[in-house]
């Protein structure tokens, strides 16, 4: 008896010993097709009112560290406010990444319980937010190469000519 209470207490105390890192790769987003979205008359407006990245213009790896039994993570994000107020930035991650499958599908069920479903944009405030999050089973190990896309809505000629940036921003926490 003393040895299966033995047992259960270090698995206990090794569900708690856990760590994540989030890592970003990928390139500032310059909208290199924006000449094609002008005024084609005087006095009318953008073509569109907004332009995409490409579907992985960004790509996150979660790294899920420790000796793990059962645990959640969650992605979060967030950007420097320096735009103006009418252009809104907004993220989605458009497919799982890659990974050890059974982490992959739980990524995808437990999508609906934190932050938004896969191909949703997301406005990114100043304040952040939960994005999307993952399960963690037996240390499974790493989700990689989550892509994510961009959109920039609220174009118009009303915008002040300038050039405009603003720093995105991922956070990985339990």
């Amino acid at each position: 008896m003393r040895l299966y209470l033995w047992i259960l207490c270090i698995c206990f105390s090794l569900s708690i010993s856990n760590a994540q890192t989030i890592t970003v790769t990928g390139g500032p987003w310059t909208i290199s097709n924006f000449d094609a979205q002008k005024p084609v008359e005087a006095g009318s407006d953008y073509v569109s009112s907004f332009v995409e990245s490409e579907s992985d213009k960004t790509k996150l790896t979660v790294s899920l560290s420790g000796i793990i039994l059962l645990g959640t993570c969650k992605v979060q994000v967030s950007r420097i406010s320096t735009l103006p107020s009418n252009l809104i930035l907004s993220v989605r991650r458009t497919e799982n990444g890659t990974g050890i499958p059974l982490l992959i599908s739980l990524l995808t069920a437990y999508n609906g319980s934190i932050g938004v479903p896969m191909n949703t944009y997301l406005p990114v405030t100043s304040v952040s937010q939960d994005f999307f999050g993952i399960i963690k089973i037996v240390n499974l190990g790493a989700v990689n190469n989550i892509p994510i896309q961009y959109k920039l809505d609220g174009l118009s000629v009303l915008v002040p000519v300038d050039t405009y940036s603003t720093t995105v921003t991922y956070t990985v926490s339990n």
